[in-house]
Parts: structure tokens; C-alpha cells; sequence
């Protein structure tokens, strides 16, 4: 089995979706993305829940769920 590095392949497996609004970012900030989930400890992604839905309200739908996809592990 071949072990892919490519950063947007790994963060879509990362995040168990496709999002469209991934399609905008480049490689390096797919790699910046990832790197973020990876080290976000879940205590932290469990004390940003409530702010991050009141402010993730605002954004347009796609990057909603890309932001609650990398900040929580699951889409928003």
C-alpha cells in the first residue's frame, strides 16, 4: 500500500470529508491546516465549541464546515 504525502489528500482522510472549500487553499495551507489538527488538543477543541458556533454563524456555509472540520475533527 502506498502512504500518500500530499497535504490536501491527507487532511481530506484527516477530516473524513470532501469540502469545497478546500479547493481554495494551497498546498502549504493544507500542510498549515494539518499541522493544526495534529497538535489541537481535544480539551482545547471541546473549550472552543460554543465560541467557535457563535462565530462561525457569520461565515458563508462552505467555510463553516471546513472551519468545524479542523478546529472540532467533524464538520460544523
Amino acid at each position: 500500500m502506498t502512504q500518500t504525502t500530499d497535504p490536501r489528500a491527507v487532511l481530506e482522510r484527516e477530516l473524513g470529508a470532501r469540502l469545497p472549500a478546500l479547493d481554495v487553499l494551497s498546498d502549504d495551507q493544507c500542510a498549515d491546516l494539518l499541522s493544526l489538527l495534529e497538535t489541537t488538543p481535544r480539551r482545547d477543541r471541546a473549550k472552543a465549541r460554543q465560541e467557535l458556533a457563535e462565530k462561525n454563524a457569520a461565515r458563508p456555509r462552505p467555510v463553516r464546515a471546513l472551519v468545524g472540520a479542523v478546529l472540532l475533527g467533524r464538520r460544523s
